[in-house]
């Protein structure tokens, strides 16, 4: 099927698919920010995702997990300030 991007799919309670909304996923979406991308590590959690992609650490998911500064859930990837 492919060689670089990511897919999710499952529960999605919190955005942690990073799919840019909370519903659940029952076959492999595909993770729009990261087409054509090589993705190099994934790690999951219960309410979160994170991801390195081209040498940038990106988080989505339960705001408390993702290691940014907003109280809202993070639906879609966002770049983790702390590592630039």
């Amino acid at each position: 099927c492919c060689d670089d991007g990511l897919f999710a799919l499952g529960a999605n309670r919190c955005g942690q698919l990073g799919l840019g909304d909370k519903h659940d996923r029952e076959s492999p979406q595909e993770v729009i920010e990261f087409h054509d991308q090589q993705v190099t590590a994934i790690a999951t959690g219960y309410n979160f995702s994170m991801v390195i992609c081209e040498g940038a650490l990106y988080s989505f998911g339960a705001a408390a997990l993702c290691g940014h500064a907003g109280k809202t859930d993070c639906l879609v990837p966002a770049k983790v300030q702390f590592f630039e």
